[in-house]
C-alpha cells in the first residue's frame, strides 16, 4: 500500500470528517506539545512538589500564597510549606484550625491584607496572622477575623450607709460599656462589638430621707 511522508501537524481533532481528514490531523495524541506550526515535540511533565497528604482521594482544593509561603487546602485542613526533608522534598503541615468551603465544590477564596490572611469558610471569614514566614508553626490558629463580641453588663452598687463621699455626685448618673479588643500579630488594633449600656444611679439622698420622713409623719 502507498503511502505519503506527513509534514504538517494540526494537533488533535476529536471531531473528525469521516470522509475527508486533514493531513496532519491526530486522533490521539499522548504527552506532546506544538508549540511552533508544524512541529511536534514531547512535552515535559510536572515535577511534584510537596509531601503527600491525607488519603490516596484526597485533593488539593485550592493554593495560596501568604508571606512568601504556600499554602494548601484539602478537606477541611489549611497546611502550610515548611522545611525540605532528607529526601529533598518540601514538607507541609497542618495549621490549628478547619477550613470549609462555603459550598461543596466551590473553592475558597483568599487574600492578604493587613500583614494577614482571610480565607471565606462556612463559618464566615476565618484568618491567620503571623508577622513573618519563620513565625509558622503546628500551633499557629486558624480563628474567625474580627473581634470578640461583648455580653450585656448586670451589675449592683456598693455603698456604706450614710457616706456622701464618691466620685458620683449626688443627683448624677454613669454609664458603662465593655468593649472587647486585641492587637494582632501585626499591629492591627480589632475592636468588638459593645455591650449594651449599663447605669449607675446617685439619688439626691437628702431629698430622699426628707420624703422619707414625710412618709413616715403621714
Amino acid at each position: 500500500m502507498a503511502s505519503s511522508p506527513v509534514i504538517k501537524a494540526l494537533g488533535l481533532n476529536i471531531s473528525q470528517n469521516p470522509l475527508e481528514v486533514n493531513p496532519g490531523t491526530l486522533s490521539e495524541a499522548s504527552n506532546i506539545i506544538i508549540r511552533r506550526d508544524d512541529v511536534v515535540e514531547s512535552r515535559r511533565g510536572f515535577g511534584l512538589y510537596g509531601t503527600a497528604f491525607g488519603i490516596s482521594s484526597d485533593r488539593a482544593k485550592q493554593l495560596a500564597n501568604y508571606k512568601l509561603k504556600i499554602l494548601r487546602h484539602y478537606s477541611n485542613k489549611l497546611q502550610v510549606e515548611g522545611s525540605v526533608n532528607n529526601d529533598g522534598d518540601v514538607e507541609f503541615f497542618d495549621l490549628d484550625g478547619t477550613v470549609v468551603e462555603t459550598q461543596t465544590g466551590l473553592r475558597v477564596k483568599s487574600i492578604e491584607a493587613n500583614g494577614n490572611f482571610y480565607v471565606t469558610t462556612n463559618e464566615g471569614i476565618k484568618k491567620v496572622s503571623v508577622k513573618s514566614n519563620s513565625d509558622f508553626s503546628t500551633s499557629t490558629k486558624i480563628r474567625k477575623a474580627g473581634a470578640t463580641q461583648a455580653l450585656d453588663l448586670r451589675g449592683r452598687t456598693s455603698t456604706t450607709l450614710g457616706f456622701q463621699g464618691g466620685f458620683l455626685p449626688q443627683n448624677s448618673l454613669v454609664s458603662y460599656k465593655v468593649v472587647w479588643g486585641e492587637v494582632d500579630a501585626n499591629n492591627n488594633t480589632l475592636l468588638g462589638t459593645p455591650s449594651e449600656a449599663f447605669t449607675v444611679y446617685n439619688y439626691q439622698i437628702d431629698l430622699l430621707l426628707q420624703d422619707y420622713n414625710r412618709l413616715l409623719s403621714a
